[in-house]
């Protein structure tokens, strides 16, 4: 056996070294991390004051593209009904059931108008019966009653 020097030495166990740093590090990075879990809660308020947690399935794909569809359309009557840009408004709606579950499913919305002025009572029961309409044309017939939906201005005040 060849005899090896003090700088071999360490360039050799250097080297090994290396080595196992990157063995271990493609053993680490290969490994699969836990996914964290989404779900949804709505707080819902109960006529004697309680209030109750539920929790929302998730939506599946066809719902999720239905529903941001909707999304779009209500922006756009909204922005005609109310005057504002379309940016300026933030629609969001859920479905308590995926639409391949049922023939009819019930949605609740949230729209939030970013500016600080009020609207008239007329203007706001216009939005909520164009909100209505807009689901009850829709080939899906999904309903959506006017106590499901919230209408609030950038001042947190609900306008509906």
């Amino acid at each position: 056996m060849i005899p090896l020097n003090r700088k071999s030495k360490k360039t050799l166990l250097l080297g090994l070294l290396l080595v196992v740093i990157i063995g271990v590090s493609y053993y680490f990075i290969g490994q699969s991390k836990p996914q964290p879990e989404d779900t949804s809660e709505l707080m819902e308020i109960l006529p004697n004051g309680e209030m109750k947690v539920r929790i929302m399935e998730e939506d599946d794909a066809e719902t999720t593209q239905w529903l941001r569809q909707k999304e779009a359309d209500l922006q756009l009557l909204i922005a005609q009904q109310t005057g504002l840009k379309g940016e300026d408004i933030l629609v969001s709606t859920s479905s308590k059931s995926k639409l391949s579950d049922t023939n009819n499913p019930e949605i609740t919305c949230s729209v939030v108008l970013n500016t600080a002025s009020t609207f008239d009572d007329q203007i706001i029961q216009n939005v909520v019966d164009g909100i209505v309409d807009m689901f009850k044309q829709d080939k899906v017939s999904a309903t959506i009653s006017k106590e499901n939906i919230v209408i609030a201005n950038n001042n947190s005040e609900i306008l509906h």
